[in-house]
């Protein structure tokens, strides 16, 4: 791993704990948000900004979780940026390694590595009146801004549930967006806790490989066939020579998502041939009647997040997969050893962070308005957000120079 030093004087750059960097922009973050509002200052003109990202890589949710089946449930040529269409998604919904590369390849091609900071974890973020700048400390100095762009995004520390017990459990519990790849599922005895968006991936990627799979319920989800395919190469070639093809190809995929609203809003009985492709769905892949109702949501399809997959319901079908409830932590209690458990027992896949990581600043409408305009004091809050420590041992904040030659842009 390159150290912090090594990229700054690889860069020209001066780093320096004792004198806090100065910028008019700063950038907390280096997922899809953190990247997009770099790459939009640069094309707006702006050079005087930082990306200070706590990993050692971009990436960031896309970066984090690796666990097995971990993908997109939103189409490829959408859930990237309209300005950076990629012509070589291999699916039409993009599978974790393919976002990642995606975003290393955005992060290079529009220039915004030399503006990154690796290893800085941002430990608080204080507006001073008197100079009228935000204050960010960091594990490794700090730096000064005059308009700082939050893009951690909501979801940035998992928690653990509070079951009596979890703390002296012997077996090993792990957290969706901090998989173990060197774990391997085959011959043990699993449980899930959740049947959100990472567990109806999980569970089928692990389920024919354990000897035994329990998954804990608190709601039953609409989960509907996946309409993922592979990309044709003569798609892929129309999508790199055809102007206009793949921006054809997104609208029309947006317009398809945003017409669900018209259900959702307007005419909800539309939504009632969803809910009968979703039985017909869950039916077909599950014949065990007490399954079957267990399976079944209690609510209209919308009032939670609708998921996709076509191996869930056979995964939680089959002779070694059992379904249960999930009851109250205070119900239940975790043992204190078991031998034959291992893997992701007692491990919620879809729990939200705790609340003291959530972040509440925002960024206003563009990054590019942002730069016209600054919030009143008293709108300015006060953030800490929780973060983890970094490997790198020194300051990673100085500024690049304003003499230095702009990166140019592909």
């Amino acid at each position: 791993m390159i150290s912090t030093e090594s990229r700054a004087a690889a860069a020209g750059l001066q780093v320096s704990a004792a004198r806090p960097a100065e910028v008019k922009f700063a950038i907390i973050g280096a997922g899809f948000a953190g990247l997009g509002a770099a790459i939009k200052l640069l094309q707006a003109g702006h050079r005087d900004l930082l990306v200070l990202e706590r990993a050692d890589e971009v990436g960031g949710t896309w970066r984090d979780n690796i666990y097995p089946g971990c993908r997109c449930d939103v189409q490829s040529n959408l859930y990237s940026f309209s300005f950076a269409p990629n012509p070589d998604w291999t699916s039409t919904f993009p599978a974790q390694p393919e976002l990642r590369s995606y975003l290393n390849d955005v992060a290079a091609r529009f220039g915004v590595r030399r503006y990154l900071r690796l290893g800085c974890d941002v430990t608080g973020v204080r507006w001073d009146e008197t100079d009228r700048l935000w204050h960010i400390t960091t594990a490794h100095g700090a730096v000064r801004a005059r308009y700082v762009i939050a893009g951690v995004g909501s979801l940035v520390e998992p928690a653990l549930p509070g079951i009596p017990g979890i703390d002296t459990f012997t077996g090993q519990v792990m957290h969706s967006a901090r998989w173990d790849p060197t774990w391997s599922p085959a011959g043990r005895r699993v449980a899930v806790i959740g049947t959100g968006a990472s567990a109806i991936q999980i569970v089928p990627a692990i389920q024919p490989r354990v000897e035994h799979l329990t998954v804990f319920q608190r709601t039953a989800p609409y989960v509907v066939p996946h309409t993922a395919r592979p990309v044709a190469p003569w798609r892929r070639a129309a999508y790199r020579y055809v102007p206009g093809a793949q921006s054809a190809s997104r609208a029309a995929t947006y317009w398809m998502r945003e017409l669900m609203v018209v259900g959702f809003v307007k005419r909800p009985s539309i939504l009632k041939k969803a809910e009968a492709v979703w039985k017909t769905h869950m039916e077909r892949a599950v014949a065990d009647p007490v399954k079957r109702e267990k399976l079944t949501p209690h609510y209209d399809l919308g009032c939670k997040r609708v998921l996709p997959s076509n191996d869930f319901y056979p995964a939680v079908a089959a002779a070694n997969s059992a379904w249960s409830p999930r009851r109250s932590p205070n119900s239940r209690r975790m043992p204190s050893s078991a031998p034959t458990v291992a893997g992701t027992p007692w491990t919620p896949l879809s729990s939200p962070p705790d609340s003291a990581s959530r972040t509440t600043l925002r960024s206003g409408r563009s990054p590019a308005a942002a730069a016209d305009r600054s919030r009143p004091p008293s709108a300015r809050p006060t953030w800490a957000p929780s973060c983890r420590a970094s490997p790198t041992t020194s300051s990673c904040l100085a500024p690049t120079p304003a003499s230095a030659t702009p990166p140019s842009f592909s």
